[in-house]
């Protein structure tokens, strides 16, 4: 059996869609989309068996998605990459409210909310703090330097 050439780009066509499966998103759906982009010309082709007509139609609709579609798919798949509120905490300042010691949390305020925080050094109540990093729901913290100091 021969295979016709617009069977063929529909052959081609479901290659690409079959290899995004295995390669994952990683290509941003693109070898998908052009792979219906050749599976149509392939299609266009059989219904109106002329060489030319099939190979610049199926041209032109892959132009067509490079150029449009492909910037409209980007951004459908962009990760909007925000921080969470307590991922904005990291180097933010507040004060301590109770007072922590090593091995000993205590309390801080940031933004008018309190935390539950953790330091290496011991800090009294009313030391300006800065956060260093976060481990579950406990801030590590340390003393904020003084101005000019």
């Amino acid at each position: 059996m021969v295979l016709s050439l617009p069977w063929l780009f529909v052959l081609i066509g479901l290659s690409l869609i079959f290899a995004e499966l295995f390669i994952g998103v990683y290509t941003g759906f693109d070898l998908v989309l052009i792979g219906l982009s050749i599976i149509l010309g392939g299609l266009l082709g059989a219904i109106y068996p002329n060489l030319v007509f099939m190979i610049i139609s199926t041209s032109v609709i892959i132009l067509l998605y490079l150029i449009f579609g492909r910037q409209f798919i980007k951004r459908r798949l962009e990760i909007d990459t925000h921080q969470s509120n307590v991922d904005a905490l990291v180097g933010a300042h507040g004060l301590v409210v109770k007072e922590i010691k090593p091995h000993n949390p205590g309390q801080v305020k940031i933004n008018g909310e309190f935390w539950r925080a953790e330091s290496r050094q011991a800090l009294k109540i009313g030391d300006e703090i800065i956060v260093n990093s976060i481990a579950g729901v406990t801030l590590k913290v340390s003393k904020l330097p003084r101005k000019g100091a």
